[in-house]
């Protein structure tokens, strides 16, 4: 059994991993010629995204459920709980993305910006490194078990914290970004208010 459970782990985490990788590229890459087309492999790789995280959900209940049967004291494994933390932010964004980013991108097909204010533009750098640094800290701690019973939750939550703040800071470094492209009316807005 935990040969299976292993193996739909390692395939979901793939699969959501490259099509987040593949959104990214294209949203980056192709914002200012993009097409409804583009928009349907969008939208396809976000309910790939979504398949792979409730897989990953189960997959994941049967390791602590299988974990706990073999030793009781698994459920102590701090790694366990801030991968359990750091996957439920990864599937509370991916709900924020569908409602609030994925309406926005199919805008990119109508000549629209992706983000209309700088607010939503940061919200939407946020909700990114959210994700990128999520799927990537889960793969390391799935990966990294010498952290098993080492390190503290507070410890591997700061690495995600950082890692997430890392991408954060790096998405200003873009210089093509489409959230670099803000409505000059929003900024005009919020001068004339000041």
């Amino acid at each position: 059994m935990k040969i299976v459970l292993l193996y739909a782990h390692i395939l979901s985490l793939a699969a959501a991993i490259g099509a987040m990788i593949m959104t990214e590229l294209l949203i980056s890459r192709r914002f200012r010629n993009f097409s409804y087309d583009l928009f349907e492999v969008i939208q396809l790789a976000h309910r790939t995204i979504n398949w792979s995280l409730a897989v990953l959900w189960l997959s994941g209940i049967g390791f602590l459920l299988q974990g706990y049967s073999e030793d009781p004291a698994y459920i102590m494994n701090q790694k366990v709980w801030v991968k359990v933390l750091v996957v439920a932010l990864v599937t509370l964004n991916g709900y924020f993305i569908s409602r609030r980013v994925l309406p926005n991108i199919r805008g990119l097909c109508e000549g629209n910006l992706l983000a209309k204010s700088v607010e939503q533009a940061l919200l939407f750098r946020v909700s990114i490194s959210i994700s990128l640094a999520g799927w990537l800290i889960a793969v390391f701690f799935g990966l990294a078990k010498f952290l098993s019973y080492q390190a503290n939750f507070f410890e591997l939550l700061g690495g995600y914290l950082g890692l997430t703040a890392i991408f954060f800071c790096g998405s200003f470094c873009l210089p093509n970004s489409p959230l670099t492209h803000v409505s000059a009316k929003s900024d005009e807005g919020e001068l004339l208010k000041n």
